[in-house]
């Protein structure tokens, strides 16, 4: 999904551990809605 596995990997680097679980929830509820979005 992400093509540059390195600059993702200096973001989380970058944020502590609370900012990378909001960043990871952000994610996933737009992989959700993007799902629910292509099923109708």
């Amino acid at each position: 999904m992400m093509e540059d596995d390195k600059a993702v990997a200096a973001l989380y680097a970058a944020m502590d551990i609370s900012q990378v679980e909001e960043l990871l929830q952000k994610v996933m509820l737009y992989a959700d809605l993007e799902g629910r979005a292509i099923e109708k």
